[in-house]
């Protein structure tokens, strides 16, 4: 699995932790497993956190908000994301070192959240704006925080769409490729991804919060049938962080 999917669960936690401080500095560490035929199935990556949630913006990581519109019940944001899917044939197997690398890329777009009583409900629209993929991808997600005492527990479950260029570009095996490596030639459509994830903090006093959180991304047929892909139907990313909220 990515860094993208790690900074799933702690944008997340740190939407809410927003509430109290505006700024959030913290490291941890994340276990994924790779959505790539590599070498090594499971990765281990340290995980710097921060984060800043102000009234008319947010840099939350690698992505930066513009907020258009905001009140206690909805929100408009312009969005600029860096994508850190990427595909480096040199940890692959086999005949899988031969193909290209696929790089990682600049999102950009807009997002609105809806805030109820029972949740947050939250759409991003968001197209490629380096030329990598030359892809879209739309998201539709719903969270929710609930706290008691010290501690607080997050959920989110959502569904990303993405387009079939984005998808040819990170799980597609083109003509040349294919006879460059011997790998049979692959076309993906566009995808359809469930996922869920969930965040435990603890909070030990006003500035200083333990996270633990855990996701699962539901690999689309179209994604798992590439000959790049490790095959499995279920990718994850879980991990620990400590922050600090001035």
């Amino acid at each position: 699995m990515t860094l993208k999917n790690i900074i799933l669960c702690l944008i997340f936690f740190a939407a809410f932790n927003s509430i109290a401080a505006p700024l959030t500095v913290g490291a941890g560490v994340a276990v994924s497993s790779s959505p790539y035929k590599y070498k090594d199935k499971t990765t281990y990556d340290p995980l710097p956190l921060l984060s800043y949630y102000g009234d008319d913006f947010y840099i939350d990581g690698p992505e930066f908000g513009l907020n258009l519109f905001k009140n206690e019940q909805q929100q408009l944001t312009l969005i600029a994301s860096y994508d850190l899917h990427h595909f480096d044939p040199k940890y692959a197997i086999d005949s899988l070192k031969k193909v290209s690398k696929r790089n990682a890329t600049l999102f950009s777009g807009v997002g609105y959240t809806l805030y109820t009583s029972v949740g947050d409900f939250t759409t991003t629209v968001l197209q490629d704006t380096l030329g990598k993929s030359k892809g879209m991808k739309i998201n539709a997600e719903w969270s929710t925080m609930t706290d008691f005492n010290q501690w607080s527990l997050g959920y989110v479950a959502g569904v990303e769409w993405n387009s079939k260029k984005q998808n040819r570009y990170y799980y597609g095996i083109d003509k040349n490729e294919s006879l460059k490596s011997g790998v049979v030639m692959y076309e993906p459509k566009s995808s359809l991804t469930p996922y869920t994830g969930f965040t435990v903090a603890y909070a030990f006093n006003p500035e200083w919060v333990a996270i633990l959180f855990a996701n699962a991304y539901f690999t689309p047929e179209e994604q798992k049938k590439s000959p790049l892909s490790s095959g499995k139907s279920v990718a994850y990313t879980s991990g620990i962080a400590v922050s600090y909220s001035f």
